[in-house]
């Protein structure tokens, strides 16, 4: 049990019209019965962490009305919990919000507030099923700064490992040079845009990329810091993939029809929560239209 970790999920800003033009990709309904975010919340809590932040951007009202207070997931408690934090209204009103260190400034009261040592940083817009608690320890026996996780993509066409930011790796497993969506990978190690920091370190890496106008966590903070910060990978094996363009989001549908992939991600050992909705099942008539 993780009580030492605090997780912080950014819920992703990926524009797939016309299914995002109302709610946040995080939001999306996905293998029949789940949304996106399910799956790294599933995940946090498994790992018995009791303090998560869902950071929101924008169409966030669906998103809300999904996790609303974290009952499925365990997290509707007095102390810390569930925190769905809204958009830093200022910045809203001007349009000043483009890039994720932006959101993590306007949430700095909540990460400065949490007592917890360690912070697993997340978008909301990938489905892996992962044990966090593992993934922390090997954080900190390596005495690393920040862990990166990350899939080896070997075999995968580069078309499709351009989607992702690749890692290059030494035989310690430090990373040694970072790319960030590259029309042509040197690398199939993608990462998956999850991130094992101290908490104190992120609210340096925020402070000093504000004050500097810098707005992307991975470009202006850890590219830019790769000399400076020990960075490590960890690897994941299992099934994973990120929802950030409508052929993704079909294919990842299509791939719950595998009963192999249905086994591994929903594992009863830790399972994946959603909102339970006791509503009666559709019914499509003989004379149905359905577009």
């Amino acid at each position: 049990m993780r009580r030492d970790t605090m997780g912080i999920i950014l819920t992703s800003n990926d524009r797939i019209p016309p299914i995002t033009d109302i709610r946040a990709n995080s939001a999306l309904p996905i293998a029949g019965r789940y949304r996106i975010i399910d799956f790294v919340l599933s995940c946090m809590a498994n790992s018995g962490i009791t303090n998560i932040g869902v950071a929101t951007e924008a169409n966030y009202s669906s998103l809300m009305d999904h996790i609303k207070s974290g009952k499925p997931w365990d997290l509707d408690r007095k102390n810390w919990g569930l925190n769905i934090l809204p958009p830093n209204l200022e910045k809203v009103s001007y349009g000043s919000i483009k890039g994720n260190i932006d959101i993590l400034a306007g949430i700095s009261d909540f990460i400065h507030r949490s007592q917890q040592t360690y912070v697993i940083l997340s978008l909301g817009n990938s489905i892996y099923n992962i044990d966090f608690e593992e993934v922390v320890k090997n954080h900190i026996e390596s005495q690393a700064d920040v862990t990166i996780l990350y899939k080896d993509m070997k075999g995968m066409p580069e078309r499709e490992i351009s989607r992702f930011t690749t890692l290059e790796l030494d035989k310690e497993n430090r990373i040694t040079d970072i790319e960030v969506q590259p029309y042509y990978p040197k690398s199939s190690m993608a990462s998956m845009d999850v991130y094992v920091m101290e908490k104190a370190l992120l609210e340096s890496i925020v402070d000093e990329c504000s004050a500097r106008g810098d707005r992307d966590f991975v470009k202006d903070a850890l590219v830019k810091k790769m000399t400076g910060l020990r960075i490590y990978g960890y690897e994941y094996t299992g099934y994973t993939d990120k929802i950030d363009s409508l052929k993704a989001y079909y294919r990842n549908n299509m791939n719950f029809l595998n009963s192999d992939i249905r086994r591994e991600l929903f594992n009863p050992k830790n399972p994946i929560y959603t909102k339970t909705k006791d509503q009666s099942p559709t019914k499509y008539g003989s004379d149905a239209s359905v577009q």
